[in-house]
């Protein structure tokens, strides 16, 4: 049972093209989503209250958000001309241009239904937007005098790759800004995460459990499958936990920003739509929520899940760490591997159900069969009863 273990489970082109048009349809997919009308709120950044929560831990202003406060860290002329990586619909590449962080901007992601809403969205502005996979694409040698990622960084898998790249592709001094999600890879909760947030969660109204990404109604906070993440968008967090080590290896640290997201993350990931922030409640209970986390991080209890970090480009990078591809090599045979898995179950569950379903007109028709066997036990024995038999 277990000869699969031997075989040898790297990836192939095919597999690789397979895994890239998965996450590229996923993130169009989402793109069309955030421009809908009244797109759903499930995600606890796009709550309105904790956004001005999340500003005022980056900038000090709840009416001031990140690139504000990259502005201020760069304070000066605009920079010549920026990258964008992971740029989705646009939005910071309009903000970034707005502030005057840069003159103009390249804008590139993996998702070409996403470059499409952006260019559309920042038609007229000095941003040029193309296809680009982070993880296999080389970028043009020192060229881009600060690289913006808002998000991004913790989707790459070849996180050696891409920053070797990014490092190539500023000039000297150049700066990486990040807005990021550097918790638990894949969203695995650590014991005291879940510990706390279950217990909040315990005092919530059945109303506000409703979870519209399951959906249905959630009776306590859990992880998320890591079989449903690699089967849906492999991508998703997957080396986040070790992110910023890598990071330094070719980037300095210039400063930084603890914003939470510790608590609030998985307390209201699917559930925010259940809020609704004209409620004097409602509003009260997101603030304390968002005050507590920030008294447990503060107080070193809980670490930040996510951040806003500067960086500056080191001349060299430091010695040491993976090569590139290495890393990310394994994690993909980790991911081939559980897709064969769940593939196999998929298919015995299959098998299961057509049982079920055999079996069910085995029994239906054994049934028949019985029923009509007692009825001709019951005619015989009513032929026994009879004059015949009885003169016999």
């Amino acid at each position: 049972m277990y000869e699969h273990l031997e075989e040898d489970k790297t990836p192939s082109a095919e597999d690789e093209g397979a895994r890239t048009r998965r996450v590229e349809s996923f993130w169009a997919d989402q793109a069309e989503r955030r421009v809908a009308a009244s797109p759903l709120k499930v995600d606890w950044s796009v709550s309105p209250a904790v956004l001005r929560v999340i500003n005022r831990r980056t900038s000090g202003s709840a009416e001031r958000n990140w690139i504000c406060w990259l502005k201020d860290q760069v304070a000066g002329e605009p920079l010549a001309l920026g990258l964008s990586i992971g740029c989705g619909t646009g939005l910071i590449e309009k903000e970034a241009l707005e502030e005057g962080v840069c003159e103009a901007l390249e804008g590139i992601d993996i998702a070409e239904g996403a470059l499409q809403v952006a260019r559309a969205q920042n038609a007229g502005l000095p941003v040029l937007y193309r296809r680009m996979d982070l993880e296999s694409d080389s970028l043009p040698a020192e060229r881009y005098d600060i690289v913006l990622a808002s998000g991004a960084l913790h989707h790459i898998g070849d996180l050696e790759f891409c920053l070797a790249e990014l490092h190539s592709a500023l000039k000297d001094g150049g700066l990486l800004a990040m807005m990021e999600f550097i918790g638990p890879a894949r969203f695995q909760w650590t014991e005291r995460q879940l510990e706390i947030v279950s217990s909040i969660y315990s005092f919530l109204p059945p109303g506000h459990r409703f979870n519209h990404t399951l959906p249905g109604y959630a009776p306590f906070v859990r992880r998320p499958d890591i079989c449903a993440m690699v089967t849906g968008d492999p991508s998703e967090a997957i080396r986040s936990d070790e992110m910023l080590e890598v990071i330094e290896r070719w980037f300095e640290p210039v400063s930084s920003r603890e914003l939470g997201g510790t608590i609030l993350n998985p307390l209201l990931g699917g559930t925010l739509e259940n809020y609704d922030e004209s409620d004097e409640a409602d509003l009260a209970f997101l603030l304390l929520a968002a005050e507590l986390e920030e008294m447990l991080v503060e107080e070193g209890a809980l670490p930040s899940d996510f951040a806003s970090l500067l960086y500056r480009r080191r001349e060299e990078p430091l010695p040491g760490g993976d090569v590139p591809g290495c890393r990310a090599a394994l994690i993909r045979r980790q991911e081939k591997e559980i897709e064969e898995l769940v593939r196999g179950y998929e298919s015995l569950r299959d098998a299961h159900l057509e049982l079920d379903v055999e079996m069910e007109r085995v029994r239906s028709a054994a049934g028949e069969t019985g029923a009509k066997v007692a009825k001709l036990q019951h005619e015989n024995a009513g032929l026994k009863r009879g004059p015949v038999f009885a003169s016999a």
